[in-house]
């Protein structure tokens, strides 16, 4: 009996999927209500740029708090729009819901004195889309013109910031240090562009083409099997298996 029971308390296990942890990352504190008036082009008044390591494609979440009126449903508010990576994640383009008519007066006599939502409204938290592995996340708040001003800025989700996140030069998600081209001389036998060795691509293969396992090519694979000549890696081209 206790037997069974272990058995069925692991089946349970291995079929359950990795739960990972969420964490909070501020990435603005709150931006005072100011003005510009020379402003003629979206600008932004602030930015940030994080390496985010994420163990899997997941949907992040941007919020908002320390609003001084008490609110704590995590809305947020940006005069005017917050961007990532270039584009304008605010619903129906701005970060806040309302803006009253008075707020230029008291942001160009009296800037920094009073937070935004003293005039403003904010928006539902948003969601963005953040990709698995490694990779560079820049945040813009940025004013439109007149006023600005923001509420503390965090993101929400499982994935954490890496301070040293390794260089990729030309964006194809694969690090220079094993970048086929960025290592020339380098091998690369099942053509998936990272370099063959044991700290970039221990897994080569499967062979794409009957060229890859002519002149002893076949011995280049182990994945998802090893050949055992060229006539056995030609098979697995044609056939898959």
């Amino acid at each position: 009996m206790k037997i069974r029971m272990m058995l069925m308390m692991f089946i349970v296990l291995a079929i359950v999927p990795a739960v990972f942890a969420q964490t909070t990352i501020k990435l603005f504190d709150p931006v005072f209500l100011n003005a510009d008036d020379t402003i003629t082009q979206p600008t932004p008044f602030r930015t940030t740029t994080v390496n985010l390591s994420c163990p899997t494609a997941q949907t992040g979440t941007l919020s908002g708090s320390g609003i001084p009126s008490g609110i704590n449903d995590g809305s947020l508010i940006v005069d005017d729009f917050l961007t990532v990576n270039g584009t304008n994640v605010c619903p129906n383009g701005s970060c806040f819901s309302f803006a009253a008519d008075n707020s230029f007066f008291p942001a160009r006599d009296l800037p920094g004195v009073f937070p935004i939502d003293f005039f403003f409204i904010g928006v539902n938290p948003i969601q963005i889309q953040l990709a698995a592995g490694i990779n560079p996340f820049t945040f813009n708040l940025v004013n439109g013109g007149g006023t600005f001003g923001s509420t503390e800025i965090n993101l929400t989700s499982t994935c954490t910031v890496v301070t040293d996140a390794p260089v990729d030069t030309d964006g194809d998600g694969i690090p220079d240090t094993c970048d086929i081209d960025s290592n020339q001389g380098a091998t690369d036998f099942d053509n998936d562009g990272i370099v063959d060795s044991s700290t970039c691509d221990t897994q080569i293969g499967p062979p794409t083409s009957k060229d890859q396992c002519k002149n002893g090519g076949f011995m280049n694979f182990n994945f998802p099997g090893t050949f055992k000549n060229q006539g056995d890696c030609i098979q697995f081209v044609n056939t898959g298996k």
